[in-house]
């Protein structure tokens, strides 16, 4: 009798020891993965398109395109390098390049741009040409090395930016 509870009991300690590892290397995988969230995320949080007179010529018609750029994330980001690029009829048109800043969790940072050129103006506005604006943002933090990269286009008819492609890591 004393040897079939041994035996059970023997059991009992051997499926706990199992379940103990199981629950263990889960938590392992769970801490992993909420540590990858620990990092910074540097993305595009809104584009602003404008249209207006030049206040010093009121002939000039303008386009100011503003692209604002936030850290979602919890840690600080650095060695922040952001590229936009504005492409007419997927052509570079023009591009701006802001390097080495440093963003903290939800500290925002806002590129404006002006087309002023009035041909571009107004096969922009006619729908003529596609406006497109491409970013694409190089940021580390203490965990390692991350990218953003988005394109948005202009949509004429709806008078807004539309965001077309979205990739990081």
């Amino acid at each position: 009798m004393k040897t079939n509870g041994l035996v059970i009991w023997t059991a009992i300690i051997a499926l706990a020891t199992i379940a103990n590892f199981w629950v263990g290397f889960n938590l392992k995988e769970i801490t992993e993965s909420s540590l990858n969230l620990r990092r910074a995320f540097i993305g595009q949080s809104s584009s602003k398109f404008q249209t207006g007179l030049v206040e010093t010529d009121s002939s000039k018609k303008v386009i100011q395109i503003s692209l604002t750029f936030e850290n979602f994330g919890v840690i600080p980001a650095k060695d922040v390098c952001i590229s936009v690029r504005y492409l007419l009829n997927n052509e570079v048109y023009d591009s701006t390049f802001v390097e080495n800043r440093s963003l903290y969790p939800s500290q925002t940072y806002t590129i404006t741009y002006v087309i002023s050129k009035q041909l571009v103006y107004s096969v922009i506005m006619n729908g003529i040409s596609r406006l497109k604006v491409e970013t694409k943002i190089n940021y580390c933090d203490p965990n390692g090395a991350y990218y953003t990269k988005d394109i948005i286009e202009y949509n004429s008819e709806k008078n807004s930016f539309q965001f077309t492609y979205s990739d990081w890591n």
